[in-house]
């Protein structure tokens, strides 16, 4: 009989591997890895059906968004980008206490009473960075409401944030871009610009883009890069 005077020799050794970091490219004052992590599925958006959408928010308890940004963080993987809403925020509370350690790019959601309401959870909760919804951006665009997305970017910024927009639109982000380029005496024009771009956009969604359009593909390209989407933010 070996009498063993240490229990050393009966632990299981640790498997796990120390993560090694992604390349990083700069934001503001934080550092991101070029892979991210979105939400869409925690959150049950699927963009296909309801019933994708019923299936991803019970397969995504609490513990599975938890252990898949943890799995994410062992990737070397070190930011997400979540919607503000009860359940992430909820979530990502257990999440930090736990040790975990994702930065968080919020996304505008949609159950706070207002758009600065949805801001100041996102604040409180932790975000460092904080994009408004596409949608949104491209109701403003076709509205040529652009006094309003510069008050949302500005209590954006008034609360520590990074500020950026997301949309579907190209010609949406020209338009933030341009009014960040001009006097504010020129927004006139650039809001009467986008008044009748919004207007024609709908007429020509369903047409074929005239080469060189800020619509062709190659624009697009230019405009957004490869993914349908882009966000920037400042």
């Amino acid at each position: 009989t070996t009498l063993l005077n240490t229990t050393s020799s009966l632990r299981r050794p640790d498997t796990r591997e120390t993560p090694v970091p992604l390349p990083t490219v700069p934001f503001g004052s934080h550092s991101i890895s070029r892979l991210t992590i979105g939400g869409n599925p925690f959150s049950g958006f699927s963009h296909q059906n309801p019933q994708r959408d019923r299936e991803m928010l019970d397969y995504y308890t609490v513990d599975r968004i938890k252990q898949t940004l943890r799995d994410c963080e062992q990737a070397g993987i070190n930011t997400c980008c979540l919607r503000v809403d009860a359940h992430i925020w909820r979530m990502l509370r257990e999440y930090r206490s736990e040790g975990g350690k994702l930065q968080w790019f919020a996304q505008m959601g949609g159950e706070s009473p207002t758009h600065e309401a949805n801001i100041n959870q996102a604040a409180a909760n932790g975000a460092l960075a904080y994009y408004i919804h596409g949608g949104v951006i491209d109701a403003l665009y076709e509205a040529g409401n652009l006094d309003r997305v510069r008050q949302l970017v500005d209590l954006i910024h008034a609360k520590g944030m990074l500020a950026g927009l997301a949309g579907h639109i190209p010609e949406a982000h020209r338009w933030v871009y341009d009014a960040r380029r001009f006097p504010r005496g020129l927004l006139l024009q650039l809001r009467e610009r986008a008044r009748r771009q919004g207007r024609a956009l709908r007429s020509r969604r369903h047409t074929s883009c005239r080469r060189g359009h800020p619509a062709h593909p190659e624009a697009l390209h230019r405009l957004q890069g490869h993914g349908r989407r882009s966000s920037a933010l400042a």
